[in-house]
């Protein structure tokens, strides 16, 4: 299971990697594209901070309006966590930093997430369900967002 783990808070760490390549517009669309869409199965559903459910083709609408849309987009991944293996599945928690400011230290200018997400345990690693949750913005700077 630790191996598991590990696994799994790489990809976790992977896709966020490639969802800041995708909306900064630093990498090839076309090959970006294609690591996008295999991250997912076609039921997938996506549930956003506000609570409106997105199902697969809704999700990579949301992609192909956003290549390139911000320059200074970042994300940092913390506090991953796997719950439980459920056949096929892991059930993961994580927390996302994300904010498109250069200096979120002094401005404040980011937004944190919890996150729990139903992933399949082998890879290639596939999404089915991701959750996402609002919460507020802790008082410590986050390190990660300074590079």
């Amino acid at each position: 299971m630790k191996e598991l783990r590990q696994k799994i808070k790489q990809e976790v760490i992977d896709l966020h990697d490639i969802f800041v390549e995708w909306f900064t517009g630093s990498s090839n669309k076309i090959g970006l594209e294609s690591k996008l869409k295999s991250r997912f199965f076609k039921e997938t559903i996506f549930i956003t901070t506000q609570g409106h459910s997105v199902n697969y083709e809704g999700l990579m609408n949301i992609f192909q309006n956003g290549y390139g849309v911000n320059s200074i987009f970042k994300i940092a991944i913390s506090d991953v966590e796997v719950l439980q293996k459920i056949g096929d599945y892991v059930l993961v928690n994580y927390v996302e930093w994300q904010t498109n400011d250069l200096n979120p230290e002094l401005t404040g200018n980011y937004n944190t997430r919890k996150s729990t997400a139903l992933i399949s345990n082998k890879h290639p690693f596939k999404w089915l369900h991701i959750h996402e949750t609002m919460l507020s913005k802790p008082n410590e700077i986050i390190e990660s967002l300074k590079s």
